[in-house]
């Protein structure tokens, strides 16, 4: 997701569906968490198998909420 007040990432969700279990996506997806959190992305998973479970979205708007609210001239720590 983008901010629309400032063009910057606000946060990256990837839908996870029974693929994410294989060998090959298992070592696809700690590099990806480890790339999100170096470049210091939000990164929700949801999984599409778990329908009734709720992805931690409201914890995320919350930690992400200094990001959306930064304008272009200020620094995002």
């Amino acid at each position: 997701l983008v901010s629309k007040k400032n063009n910057k990432i606000v946060c990256v969700i990837e839908l996870d569906d029974p693929s994410h279990e294989r060998a090959d996506r298992i070592t696809r997806d700690r590099w990806l968490n480890i790339i999100m959190s170096i470049a210091q992305i939000p990164f929700v998973r949801a999984s599409v198998t778990k329908i009734d479970e709720e992805p931690p979205v409201w914890q995320t708007r919350d930690a992400v909420r200094p990001f959306v609210s930064a304008t272009k001239s200020e620094k995002v720590h």
